[in-house]
Parts: structure tokens; C-alpha cells; sequence
């Protein structure tokens, strides 16, 4: 059974409405820095890319930021550039990493949560469980 735990020190996904206000050569440019970041911290923590991605996996995020508590939605939805990532690549998300194979409810389980830290502690934590 695969698990994949990922730290990503500095780099709080953005909330739902900062995000929908990007144009989208920006979010793309975005996209590939969160891989190039997801692939230093697997490769930090002695982590290689599966290959093949996983069929069905429990993904949860964990937002640690600074300042107020994001609503729900905002939380989620904020998410779906990272969740992007997580995915194999297309011809139009040429940064995708394969860790899952979809981020349907038929393919994850996700569990996003945040908590208030100071801000040299800001990050986010991806743990991913082959279900």
C-alpha cells in the first residue's frame, strides 16, 4: 500500500476568491511552481513518483497559514491548483505529476483542514493513502 507525505514549507494554497481572480497564464505559471515544488520535497524525503498513479487514494491537505480562518469553501476550492498537480499530465496541465489519478470523488477522498500558525511557520502538508 502506497503513502506519500509532503511538506511544502512556505507555500499556503490560495483562497478560492485570490485564486478566480488570477488570469490564467498566471495560475498556469503557478501550476508548474507547486510541481517543481512538490517534486523537491518528495525527493527531500527520499520519495519517488509511483509509476503508475493511484487509482483510489485518501488525500488530505493540511493549510497552515497565518491570519484568520478561511470559510470552508474558500478552503476547498483554493485547493484544486494543488490537487491539479497531484494528477497525471495533459496536453493542457503539461505540470501534473501522476501521484493520483483523478481528482474525482469516484478516484479521492480528500480532507482539507487549515490551523493558524505564525507566519515563519506557514506551509502545507499533503499526506496521500492508497485506499
Amino acid at each position: 500500500m502506497s503513502r506519500y507525505r509532503i511538506e511544502l514549507r512556505g507555500y499556503v494554497p490560495p483562497t478560492l476568491n485570490r485564486m478566480l481572480r488570477q488570469h490564467w497564464s498566471r495560475r498556469r505559471t503557478e501550476g508548474f511552481r507547486v510541481a517543481w515544488l512538490v517534486r523537491a520535497a518528495l525527493a527531500e524525503s527520499g520519495q519517488a513518483l509511483p509509476a503508475q498513479p493511484l487509482a483510489r487514494a485518501r488525500v488530505m491537505i493540511e493549510r497552515a497559514a497565518p491570519g484568520h480562518a478561511v470559510d470552508p469553501d474558500g478552503l476547498v476550492g483554493g485547493c484544486k491548483g494543488l490537487l491539479d498537480v497531484l494528477q497525471p499530465a495533459t496536453p493542457k496541465r503539461r505540470y501534473g505529476l501522476g501521484l493520483i489519478q483523478d481528482d474525482s470523488p469516484r478516484h479521492i477522498d480528500l480532507i482539507v483542514s487549515q490551523r493558524s500558525v505564525p507566519r515563519e511557520e506557514a506551509g502545507t502538508t499533503i499526506t496521500i493513502a492508497e485506499l
